[in-house]
């Protein structure tokens, strides 16, 4: 691969704090509960990392989130601590975008006011849900009255970019409930919003209780219908869908959100993180304590680590990219399907006759019916392309 084409871009950095003071039912994701918040000196181990990657000159940031897990969790002065330290390292342009993921109930005047001194742009909030019945069945600590008074408090202290997560398929969850929880969302002061199909994965708490008959998610067509009113609803309060889970004002659109689904570099940092440069791909254990030990160590924290051939990259181009409401140039799909355009011609013949797709502009994209089946069409694009099924498709 010519790395040349990665010299001098600004690139992202994700960061996975994976403390959470209690475990949500249905999260997958690399997280540990702890009473007490991020341990003490977590903020350096962070730092020790991201000096791995310092350069001369040094490489500059455009986009930085913090994920997790809680990262609202850490203390003020350890966030400052961190970004102190990521300054020294890193070259942050004037527009950086930092993001950090909040729990309502982390949230607080003074906190707030804190993180935007230490130079948070952004917060993006896990609401889920503005029904009480819906939140307990997930786990989650924070009661609807919470979720909208950290928005509001958020907007308060100056926050102009801020985010608001909601799920749809919750156990208990019916299309009335969901458009509540909505249409209260959709008044608050957000320029973003994500809502995810709840994704049932095995060994979290929810799919045993569903297992066991203890909790009944909605069927197919309800959540169908959530995810129907949900888009014609964003789009009235002004929000455009510019990928299948999430929704932006003008000027509203996630940096990090859109660097990850057009595979650009950004570097990942904390266990369980998993970042690509120049054609590199890491991934971190998904172990607070193996992923600290190497770093005492002095070693390279990865448990993986990969170079991403040129056919992958073109792979992940469409598996990701057409996620999008841009879509992918039609090019790509040509050279992925074969060496004549009519192997790709006849590859996309179904999505556009059954309204799936539409091809403008050099551009294969998703329509609305598409994005709601975008797992299935994927599913069919893969082999019918000849893709490997084993291609990374998880997000951070």
């Amino acid at each position: 691969m010519d790395d040349s084409i990665f010299v001098n871009r600004p690139i992202g950095l994700y960061i996975h704090v994976p403390f959470c003071t209690t475990l949500c039912s249905y999260c997958d994701f690399y997280r540990t509960a702890s009473e007490s918040g991020v341990p003490e000196g977590f903020e350096m181990l962070l730092a020790r990392e991201a000096d791995r990657y310092r350069e001369d000159p040094p490489i500059e940031l455009d986009s930085i989130y913090l994920g997790g897990g809680t990262p609202s969790l850490l203390e003020e002065d350890s966030l400052e601590r961190l970004f102190e330290a990521l300054r020294e390292i890193f070259h942050w342009n004037a527009g950086v975008e930092v993001t950090l993921e909040a729990n309502p109930e982390t949230l607080s005047p003074e906190r707030v006011r804190r993180w935007r001194r230490a130079g948070v742009t952004r917060l993006s909030i896990g609401v889920q849900s503005l029904n009480d019945a819906e939140l307990a069945a997930l786990g989650r600590r924070a009661t609807a009255g919470q979720a909208e008074a950290a928005v509001f408090c958020a907007a308060a202290e100056g926050y102009e970019r801020l985010s608001a997560d909601l799920m749809l398929g919750i156990p208990g969850q019916t299309l009335q409930s969901f458009r509540g929880s909505l249409q209260r969302i959709l008044s608050w002061p957000l320029d973003h919003l994500s809502a995810y199909m709840l994704d049932l994965h095995r060994g979290t708490a929810l799919y045993q209780a569903v297992l066991r008959g203890e909790a009944e998610l909605p069927g197919e067509d309800a959540t169908s219908d959530m995810y129907e009113f949900m888009c014609g609803a964003a789009e009235t309060h002004g929000f455009e869908q510019y990928e299948v889970s999430n929704f932006a004002r003008p000027g509203g659109r996630s940096r990090h959100n859109l660097r990850y689904w057009r595979r650009e570099d950004c570097i990942g940092i904390g266990p369980s993180a998993h970042g690509q440069l120049r054609g590199l791909r890491t991934e971190n254990p998904r172990s607070t304590r193996e992923w600290s030990e190497k770093l005492s160590k002095g070693l390279a924290p990865h448990e993986r680590t990969i170079r991403v051939s040129d056919r992958e990259r073109l792979e992940n181009r469409l598996i990701f990219g057409i996620r999008l409401s841009d879509g992918v140039e039609w090019g790509l799909v040509e050279t992925l399907a074969g060496r004549e355009g009519r192997d790709a011609e006849r590859l996309v013949a179904p999505l556009l006759e059954n309204g799936y797709a539409l091809l403008e502009e050099g551009r294969l994209r998703l329509t609305s019916r598409g994005f709601l089946l975008s797992n299935e069409i994927l599913t069919y694009l893969l082999p019918a392309a000849g893709l490997s099924p084993g291609t990374e498709t998880s997000t951070t």
